[in-house]
């Protein structure tokens, strides 16, 4: 594959991340506001739901996932070097490169791991919204907080600090820290 390709696709996965994440809050949202679940806004917000849960199963599939898991092993000098230059650390000080990579494989396969629960989570949310029942809609925190940390390790890579910075400003503005570094025990 060649180099520009390789970050063409991992500058699709860093897009498609951002869209799920922000999917994901204006479906909160809209859910969350009890003047809009007429039956008619269940309806919209069913669709909605079922237009969310389509991205991130193309974002968590396997072939994207061993993708943007292989560029961030490829470009781990560059991931590291752009962390410590803008300050983006989970701690109190920088990492190790391979610590670092540890967690960034580590939220990859957790991504694997969660993928068709979450999927499955969505699908029973839509469901039931087009049941006229109304549904709380919304990825797990888990879910959040993985992408939430890949996506600006994933802007790094390419090199895109302005990018890594403001995603991480919604990272560490979440509980995420801690659900993120539980990856180092394993799980």
């Amino acid at each position: 594959m060649s180099e520009l390709r390789d970050d063409a696709r991992a500058q699709d996965w860093l897009t498609h991340s951002f869209e799920v994440l922000t999917m994901d809050a204006l479906w909160t949202q809209w859910l969350n506001n009890t003047d809009r679940m007429t039956s008619d806004g269940m309806h919209e917000a069913a669709e909605y739901g079922e237009s969310l849960r389509m991205a991130w199963l193309r974002l968590t599939s396997d072939e994207s996932l061993d993708q943007i898991d292989r560029y961030t092993a490829r470009h781990s000098g560059r991931m590291w070097r752009q962390a410590t230059r803008e300050g983006i650390w989970l701690d109190d000080g920088p990492h190790h490169p391979e610590r670092l990579m540890v967690l960034v494989h580590g939220t990859v396969e957790a991504l694997r791991a969660i993928s068709e629960p979450e999927a499955a989570g969505l699908q029973r949310q839509v469901e039931e919204l087009r049941a006229g029942v109304r549904a709380s809609g919304d990825l797990s925190e888990r879910a959040t907080c993985y992408l939430l940390f890949l996506t600006p390790i994933v802007a790094l890579a390419l090199g895109q600090p302005l990018i890594a910075g403001a995603m991480w400003t919604w990272f560490l503005a979440t509980k995420c820290r801690n659900v993120v570094l539980g990856l180092e025990g394993g799980g």
